[in-house]
């Protein structure tokens, strides 16, 4: 068997993988994302529906979806220096865990840069369990993206070339810290 047919089976045994193996499963990640944003209207005065307390007599919901939350937080992070990052992932996840006993940490709605700073751990701020975490949301991102692009149709010479092209377009609009654990990471792309 050549290397390139290695490969392509390699490709496909990480992708038909089980995720629920991993410490970060998608199905998890939903409900805790779900049960979070409950918590944070319930902080603001929002009612299940949607709606404002009594300051709105139609009723509106509002969804934000995971990569809109992903998207606002890199954009925002993106502004931060690491250390001040780091503090505020450490709250964070300190919030995640007040008064639950054995619950993992919900990084699902992360910057990427955010988790990189978790995955590298530079302080040791973070548990290693924490860091774990991180890495293992990162690959999930990775094997999602994946999926995608696999799904996306018929797998062509113009494709895969496009696949790589964007790949390496991410590649260089990663923060420093994303980039300094994909090159000590090989389980990263």
């Amino acid at each position: 068997m050549n290397r390139s047919a290695r490969s392509l089976m390699s490709l496909f045994d990480y992708l038909n993988s089980d995720p629920t193996s991993s410490t970060s499963s998608a199905s998890s990640a939903a409900s805790q994302i779900s049960q979070l944003l409950q918590q944070a209207q319930a902080k603001q005065g929002v009612t299940s529906t949607g709606t404002t307390s009594g300051t709105s007599s139609a009723a509106s919901t509002v969804s934000i979806t995971l990569d809109a939350l992903r998207a606002n937080a890199t954009a925002t992070d993106a502004k931060k220096n690491a250390v001040t990052l780091a503090s505020e992932i450490r709250a964070t996840l300190d919030e995640q865990y007040d008064g639950k006993t054995g619950q993992s940490p919900n990084m699902s709605a992360f910057s990427g840069r955010a988790l990189a700073i978790v995955a590298l751990n530079d302080d040791g701020s973070f548990s290693k369990a924490e860091v774990a975490a991180a890495k293992a949301e990162l690959r999930e991102r990775d094997r999602a993206s994946a999926l995608a692009f696999l799904n996306s149709g018929d797998l062509t010479a113009s494709s895969l070339k496009t696949y790589s092209q964007q790949l390496l377009s991410a590649r260089n609009s990663m923060s420093e810290e994303e980039r300094a654990l994909r090159d000590i990471d090989p389980n990263l792309r």
